[in-house]
C-alpha cells in the first residue's frame, strides 16, 4: 500500500510521462482506452451536456471526449500545473484549472455529470470530495485493483470481493447503480473497475 503523495511528486511524474511514458501516449495507446470510451458511451447515452473531470491528469481522456463528443462541454480539475499544462496543448478548446479538490468550490462551476478516473485510489479523504458535489449527480469513476506508489487503497484481484469493497466504501454517500471490471491488455491480472454512481 502507498501513500497521498503531494503536487511536486506528480509534477514530477507527469513531466518525465510517468511509467512507459505514458502520459505521454495517444490516449487510443493507453490501457485505460476501453474504460475511457465505456464512459463516454454512458455521456453519450444519457444525453449528458456538460462534464466535470475530476483528477483530469494530463488531457488523455478529455482529447477522447472531445474526437468522439465534439459538441460537449467540459471543465477538468487538477493540482498538477504540469497535467494541466499538458491538457491545455491537447485539447486548448476545454476549460482546465489547476487546484485541489479538497479545498475547491464545486458549486462555481456548471455539471450534469462527474467523471473521474485513476484519482480516488490516491487520496485519502475521497469521499469528502464526492460529498462536495450536488446532490442527484451522476458520478462515473474507475479503480484499480492493483498497488502503486501512491495508491492510499486499491481493490482485490477477485471482481466479487472488489464489488463488495466498494459496496463497502462508497455505499453510504451513494447509490451505486453498476460496476464493471475491465481488463488491462498484455497483463495477466490487472484492470480497473468502472463505478457508476449517484450522490445521495
Amino acid at each position: 500500500m502507498g501513500k497521498e503523495l503531494n503536487k511536486e511528486f506528480y509534477d514530477s511524474v507527469f513531466e518525465y510521462g510517468g511509467s512507459e511514458e505514458m502520459y505521454f501516449k495517444d490516449y487510443k495507446e493507453t490501457s485505460w482506452f476501453p474504460v475511457w470510451s465505456k464512459i463516454i458511451d454512458i455521456i453519450s447515452d444519457g444525453n449528458f451536456k456538460n462534464v466535470l473531470d475530476i483528477g483530469c491528469g494530463p488531457g488523455q481522456f478529455a482529447n477522447q471526449l472531445i474526437d468522439t463528443l465534439p459538441e460537449i462541454k467540459y471543465t477538468g480539475l487538477d493540482f498538477s500545473y504540469i497535467a494541466i499544462d499538458q491538457a491545455i496543448k491537447r485539447v486548448p478548446t476545454f476549460n482546465f484549472i489547476v487546484a485541489d479538490a479538497l479545498k475547491f468550490d464545486f458549486s462555481s462551476l456548471e455539471y450534469d455529470v462527474v467523471v473521474s478516473t485513476e484519482f480516488l485510489e490516491h487520496v485519502i479523504q475521497d469521499k469528502s470530495i464526492l460529498k462536495s458535489l450536488k446532490s442527484g449527480v451522476l458520478i462515473l469513476a474507475t479503480l484499480p485493483n492493483m498497488d502503486s506508489e501512491g495508491h492510499v487503497r486499491f481493490l482485490s484481484k477477485d471482481v466479487d470481493t472488489a464489488k463488495s469493497e466498494i459496496l463497502n466504501h462508497y455505499g453510504d454517500i451513494c447509490e451505486i447503480l453498476e460496476i464493471s471490471y475491465h481488463h488491462y491488455e498484455n497483463t495477466e491480472d490487472n484492470g480497473d473497475f468502472l463505478i457508476k454512481m449517484v450522490l445521495k
